[in-house]
Parts: structure tokens; C-alpha cells; sequence
């Protein structure tokens, strides 16, 4: 049990460093945090938020019933709204690595850099896997065809 002599005790040397660590947290880090996290909303939110809306409005003024079996509607409208969450999802993982438990502070800076990467990685990944599960195609004799499986072209 916790007596008052124990909760009150001087931190040695090994915890006054826990405990320093644990004071600064994210403060100074603000400074650049906030800023980058509004470029990415402004450079990659809103636009696929956009191009999300813009492509569900196509869909849905050439609905058919067929949309609701074609596997490919599935994964392009589950793509399209992940595209808009994704990064904000990773841009909350950098305060994260400035917590001082974790064990990923002593490289927060580099896990952050990294989260950046494959944030734009991602991104990318995400909008052409958005173009590959379009679900309608159009053929050559405007025809319009529903595309049953996501990524692989339509027959001509």
C-alpha cells in the first residue's frame, strides 16, 4: 500500500528524466503540427472529398439495380469514403510518437517522417485502386456495362 511518505518521495535519477520527458509532450511541436496537419487536410481531404462526391453523383445518376451485386461498387464507394478518413486517420498518429511512455519517442521525428511517406503512398494507392474499381464502363459502341469484378479492365 501507498503510504504518504511513498507518493511523496523525490523521483530519483533514472524517473526525473521519465518525468521531464513526460512535461514537454507535444507543446513545442505544436509549431509545425498544426500546420502540416491543415496542409494535408487542405491537399488531400478536400480534394478527395470532392472527387468522392463528384463520382458517387456519376454512380448514382446511372443506378441500376446491378450496382447493388457488382462487387466492384463495393470496393470503389468503400475506397472512395476510406480516401477522405485516411488521412486524418495517420496525421493522428503523430502525436502518438511525442507521448514520452511510449517507446517510440526516442524517434518520433523519424516515425513522423515515415507516417508522411506512407501517407502519400497511400493516397496514391488509394486513388488508382478508385480508378480500377469504377464500377460502370462504357464500350466502344456507348454501351454502358457494370463492371462485376474491381481492378481488371472491361471486355471490349
Amino acid at each position: 500500500m501507498d503510504t504518504p511518505a511513498n507518493t511523496l518521495r523525490d523521483p530519483g535519477i533514472g524517473d526525473q528524466s521519465r518525468v521531464l520527458r513526460q512535461a514537454r509532450g507535444m507543446r513545442g511541436n505544436l509549431l509545425w503540427y498544426i500546420p502540416l496537419f491543415a496542409l494535408v487536410v487542405w491537399y488531400f481531404v478536400f480534394p478527395n472529398a470532392g472527387s468522392a462526391y463528384d463520382n458517387f453523383s456519376l454512380v448514382l445518376r446511372h443506378w441500376t439495380w446491378v450496382l447493388l451485386l457488382s462487387p466492384s461498387a463495393y470496393v470503389f464507394f468503400a475506397t472512395a469514403v476510406y480516401s477522405v478518413f485516411l488521412p486524418i486517420q495517420l496525421m493522428l498518429f503523430i502525436p502518438i510518437f511525442f507521448s514520452a511512455d511510449g517507446a517510440t519517442y526516442d524517434r518520433r521525428y523519424v516515425f513522423s517522417f515515415l507516417v508522411l511517406v506512407a501517407l502519400i503512398i497511400l493516397v496514391v494507392l488509394t486513388q488508382l485502386l478508385i480508378h480500377a474499381s469504377f464500377p460502370l464502363c462504357w464500350q466502344s459502341d456507348g454501351v454502358e456495362r457494370v463492371r462485376m469484378v474491381p481492378i481488371l479492365p472491361c471486355p471490349k
